[in-house]
């Protein structure tokens, strides 16, 4: 079974993915921290400039030597980074990098082979387009949306949960330049697929949440044991 959740920076997305797998037990892939994964590697460059910022995302999306483990740490190159990719500028460089059709299909690649991988098993894959593009077959999808003052808010709590400086403005600004550019780019854009569970998560607790997706969920597992 593959489990599609999409939606905007801060909506609740990893926090249901990591409630589902330690109720299922399935594998999880963030997808989004691919792309904060290759826009960390661009930060490091002491060689990056504006002339080759574009080779230089896709060589390192062909060649993202990255792991995501099954107790939710991120490894790039060996090395954790699972806290320092979610600070505000690795997020503003993987939106833009984003929009780079090439960048795109190099990490199309690396995510539809995770999910044919574990797919048997149970795999979620968390992103912006995982039910439009990269799974849409997959029997569950869900888009999680939320204001953005309540969703810089979290991300707040969040950094200075990791003990790091965050400033509300600076994130909310960012944050709402960052959905316009997901949800108005050329390149596959970030919408809710039509069959998708949608949800408010400013309106509905994470234990709703969880609840509403795991009803689903098991609805459809429920189905597939009344054929066998």
């Amino acid at each position: 079974m593959i489990i599609a959740i999409d939606g905007p920076a801060g909506a609740g997305k990893g926090t249901l993915a990591q409630n589902l797998v330690s109720k299922y037990g399935f594998r999880y892939l963030d997808t989004g921290a691919l792309f904060r994964a290759v826009a960390l590697c661009l930060i490091k460059d002491e060689y990056l400039t504006k002339d080759n910022l574009e080779l230089k995302a896709i060589f390192y999306a062909k060649n993202l030597d990255f792991d995501f483990t099954r107790d939710f740490k991120i490894t790039l190159e060996g090395i954790d980074v699972t806290n320092i990719i979610r600070n505000p500028e690795t997020g503003a460089m993987a939106s833009k990098i984003a929009t780079i059709p090439q960048v795109r299909v190099n990490l199309d690649e690396f995510q539809k082979n995770f999910a044919k991988k574990y797919r048997a098993k149970g795999v979620i894959l968390d992103g912006r387009d995982m039910g439009t593009f990269i799974a849409p077959d997959a029997p569950v999808k869900v888009f999680l949306d939320c204001a953005p003052e309540v969703r810089a808010k979290r991300r707040v709590e969040q950094l200075e949960g990791m003990g790091q400086q965050a400033n509300y403005q600076e994130i909310l600004d960012g944050i709402i330049k960052r959905d316009t550019t997901d949800r108005t780019r050329d390149v596959r854009p970030m919408v809710p697929a039509i069959d998708s569970i949608k949800i408010n998560t400013c309106e509905n607790s994470i234990d709703d949440v969880v609840i509403i997706v795991s009803n689903y969920i098991d609805s459809i597992l429920d189905k597939k044991k009344e054929t066998l």
